[in-house]
């Protein structure tokens, strides 16, 4: 079981880093208001989805709720 974890936990990092580098070509630190938060958000979606039974769908819901976040300018609503 300790394996499966580690492949998991190295799922969820690979997909936080992939979907910072998206957030910030859509959110460029120097023209996008939520730049400053963005890192916080990203981490704040990865941690609800983490347990998520069908991990496959994470980096595509991910993906969808950042984009919201930056499309309202804040990551304070949880569904988006």
């Amino acid at each position: 079981m300790d394996e499966a974890q580690t492949q998991i936990e190295a799922d969820t990092v690979a997909i936080a880093e992939a979907l910072r580098e998206r957030a910030h070509e859509m959110c460029p630190p120097d023209s996008c208001g939520l730049a400053p938060q963005l890192d916080e958000c990203i981490d704040q979606v990865i941690a609800e989805l983490a347990d998520s039974p069908v991990r496959s769908f994470v980096p595509l819901l991910a993906l969808r709720r950042v984009k919201g976040c930056i499309r309202v300018g804040t990551c304070e609503t949880r569904e988006l």
